[in-house]
């Protein structure tokens, strides 16, 4: 062998030691497989996982000055916060073993390797820090996609990922790595191209009617979803505050009295097809969840309500109106192509291409007429319109819904959940849109579940409305005034209402607080 190849063998294993010098048993949870992929129906990658590591130094303290002409050097080679490196690195001064850097890449480690040989740096090394979530393609399919949350293995120190909303939540079991199960890669129904195609369309429909959100969705006759784009659309690994608020599917989470289209669906159907009433209503489905595989879908028991008073989700009408498109067969859309969508025909499909006429009619051409829905959130309305067209011997129903401000709010509201040391709380905190400044928290805002005495959400505020006065109130639930009890079962409330101003949050009013009268103040 040359001596020429013993060098460079030589350094290729110290480089692999330097590498794994800190890495002790429980560090090797990295050979793990990583959480999956998720593919498109055209075989396009659109999330992965790539594996992170941590620069760490162990050995006699740098002075301050050193430090920093180390780092303005990694900084030319890889992007880092120069000071926060710094300040974690001078934060404790008594522990020789730091961490210096986080999230570096398997180029980055090479990068920093070579400047850390090249100056002679002595005590550094790399140690394997877990996995961080790549999308390749920006904000593509969000808010249906979702994004993931950093958790830490206390046992390993190892950072792993856990979907929050969208496909990343829904199969959140399926992607994960365990050492049980090994990861597995999922398969959407989605098609790239088109996909794409939707989404600039949606964006370019929202500025052209001022939209607040423009939401379409592609559905074939298998009831797979070959696109669903939304025009509010955010990067799932970079989210920021003005992102809060397109998290979640709003095509699943608002709900709407069907009104008019209850009339189109229920008397159609049944003068059509001479069934009972409540039997066409069972058939549609309407009084239970879509069935699509993603979370938080919102749902509402109609009971026995007359039809034109029934509530629904974006979703569920879709699905009620797939029979009119899609050959007479319903089923439950989904987003991932191996799943079952219980399709199922209902109706025929001569009486389908029946009621499709007669659903165009009442549609027309987009943008069509406005229909106004019935929303719980008195400040939106929205138009629906539906098509249905043939390619390659599918039949395929597209569908938009257009949804508009009747009122903006000046302010936005940021809601997080807070735990104390005997129960979970929310919070708000309230921006202004006009500067983006903070003009003040309240704590334990009225949620949906007091306002409509237990039968809504306790995760969303409802206290936050505008008054015939033209002021911004917000209800809070305090124990301000009241008697301090032994215990929070007996413990009373009072209801504090506060006035929003650009220069702060102001009380105004406190009374008594019962969660079965419980009404706005103004």
């Amino acid at each position: 062998m040359s001596n020429i190849l013993k060098i460079i063998l030589s350094a290729a294993l110290l480089f692999s030691i330097v590498i794994y010098a800190n890495m002790d048993e429980k560090s090797t949870s990295d050979i793990r497989e990583m959480r999956g992929k998720i593919v498109t129906d055209d075989n396009v990658t659109v999330a992965a996982t790539q594996k992170i590591y941590k620069l760490t130094f162990f050995g006699t303290p740098y002075n301050k000055e050193q430090m920093k002409s180390l780092l303005t050097k990694i900084n030319k080679k890889v992007p880092i916060n120069i000071q926060s490196a710094l300040q974690r690195y001078f934060k404790d001064r008594n522990e020789k073993y730091k961490i210096v850097l986080y999230g570096l890449t398997k180029d980055d480690v090479v990068k920093i390797q070579n400047i850390l040989d090249s100056s002679r740096s002595k005590g550094f090394s790399f140690v394997p820090g877990g996995e961080r979530r790549v999308y390749p393609y920006g904000d593509f399919l969000t808010p249906v996609l979702g994004y993931n949350k950093k958790q830490i293995d206390t046992a390993t120190n190892f950072t792993y990922l856990e979907g929050v909303t969208g496909v990343e939540k829904e199969y959140n079991t399926l992607l994960s790595d365990t050492p049980l199960v090994r990861a597995k890669d999922l398969h959407l129904s989605i098609n790239f191209q088109r996909q794409k195609k939707l989404e600039q369309e949606v964006y370019e429909l929202k500025a052209l009617y001022d939209a607040r959100e423009v939401v379409s969705v592609v559905l074939d006759d298998t009831f797979h979803i070959k696109a669903f784009a939304s025009s509010n659309r955010y990067i799932a690994n970079d989210i920021h505050r003005k992102d809060f608020a397109n998290l979640d599917v709003h095509a699943i989470g608002y709900l709407f009295k069907l009104n008019e289209f209850g009339f189109l669906v229920g008397d159609a159907l049944y003068f059509n097809a001479k069934n009972p009433k409540f039997q066409i209503y069972a058939d549609l489905e309407l009084n239970q969840p879509s069935g699509i595989d993603l979370p938080y879908e919102r749902v509402y028991d109609n009971g026995n309500r007359d039809f034109k008073n029934y509530k629904a989700n974006f979703m569920q009408l879709v699905k009620a109106y797939s029979p009119f498109y899609l050959g007479g067969y319903i089923g439950n859309p989904k987003v991932v192509k191996t799943q079952s969508t219980d399709k199922k025909q209902i109706i025929s499909q001569e009486l389908a291409e029946s009621l499709k006429k007669k659903a165009d009619i009442f549609f027309g051409t987009m943008p069509g007429r406005r229909v106004t829905l019935e929303f719980e959130d008195n400040n939106i309305s929205a138009d629906i319109y539906m098509r249905g067209f043939t390619k390659n011997n599918h039949k395929y129903m597209q569908v938009y819904f257009t949804i508009y401000n009747q009122e903006e709010m000046p302010f936005d509201v940021v809601v997080k959940s807070e735990a104390s040391s005997s129960n979970q709380y929310l919070e708000a905190t309230i921006y202004s849109k006009k500067d983006n400044h903070k003009i003040g928290k309240v704590i334990q805002p009225i949620n949906k579940y007091q306002a409509n005495r237990r039968k809504g959400s306790e995760r969303e505020i409802v206290g936050i409305y505008k008054a015939d006065d033209g002021n911004y109130y917000i209800d809070a639930v305090t124990t301000k005034e009241t008697p301090t009890a032994s215990c929070n079962a007996c413990q009373e409330y009072n209801v504090e209402t506060l006035e929003i101003t650009d220069d702060g949050i102001i009380s105004v009013n406190i009374r008594p607080f019962d969660i079965e009268t419980y009404k706005q103040m103004y």
